[in-house]
């Protein structure tokens, strides 16, 4: 078995229509990359279990999306990939994230999920 860590490449696409200048402080993407990448183990995690239990037809990518509401929390989350555990695992760890506090409307977040081992 493959020891080496997973590696999961994030990419940062923010949703259409975020009003993102219209408010006085709104959350700014490099706050967004920050969080990701203090949690992005955790989505790695979810990953590596599937593997460890030597789960047949696991996908490498997977899509995310979810909310960013004023106070930090996220709302919304949805997961688009072709296994049931690893849905639930990811959909799980987004939903507690959470993002420093900002000024103005929710921030829409889009991400894809390639996982590498």
């Amino acid at each position: 078995m493959n020891t080496h860590p997973l590696l999961l490449t994030l990419a940062l696409i923010f949703g259409a229509g975020t009003a993102l200048a219209s408010a006085p402080r709104p959350l700014a993407g490099a706050e967004v990359s920050a969080v990701l990448s203090v949690y992005k183990p955790g989505l790695e995690a979810c990953y590596a279990r599937q593997v460890k239990r030597g789960a047949r037809g696991l996908p490498k990518r997977a899509s995310v999306r979810f909310s960013v509401l004023a106070d930090g929390s996220v709302d919304r989350v949805s997961v688009r990939v072709r296994h049931r555990r690893l849905k639930r695992c990811l959909k799980t760890r987004l939903a507690s994230w959470r993002f420093p506090a900002a000024q103005g409307d929710a921030v829409r977040v889009s991400l894809p999920l390639v996982f590498a081992r």
